[in-house]
């Protein structure tokens, strides 16, 4: 991830201009984000406290923040996304600047227990989930 990692902010593979129910390939960018971080926390990872996965963070999250992708399927937006993007703050805390953090909770607040495709079960269950970590 850190060799394909395009100084723009992206990498390549992902489409970013797809955002339909069925194409929507961002959840890759916030996947790579996240195991990113998870490299940068463990202490045996030769990426551990990495300059370099620090800066790749958050120059993908940067690009994320100005683009603030919305999916024409509510639950990457209300669900998918709120979800991957509160597993990136836990696994950064500190390490991401605060406008960053608090531009992460402004898109994980998206999570809705009302979104109109929100099943009583389990949908409900992780929203609510979300909201008390």
């Amino acid at each position: 991830m850190l060799q394909t990692f395009q100084s723009d902010g992206t990498w390549p593979g992902i489409d970013y201009e797809d955002v339909s129910r069925t194409g929507f390939e961002h959840q890759k960018h916030l996947g790579h984000i996240y195991q990113l971080g998870k490299a940068f926390r463990d202490t045996a990872a030769t990426y551990y406290q990495s300059a370099a996965i620090k800066w790749v963070a958050a120059t993908a999250l940067t690009y994320w923040f100005a683009n603030d992708f919305i999916c024409d399927n509510w639950w990457w937006n209300e669900m998918g996304v709120p979800n991957q993007m509160i597993n990136i703050l836990l696994v950064f805390d500190e390490a991401l600047p605060d406008s960053q953090q608090h531009e992460g909770m402004r898109i994980a607040g998206r999570a809705n227990m009302e979104a109109s495709g929100a099943r009583p079960g389990g949908d409900q269950i992780q929203i609510a989930a979300s909201f008390f970590i």
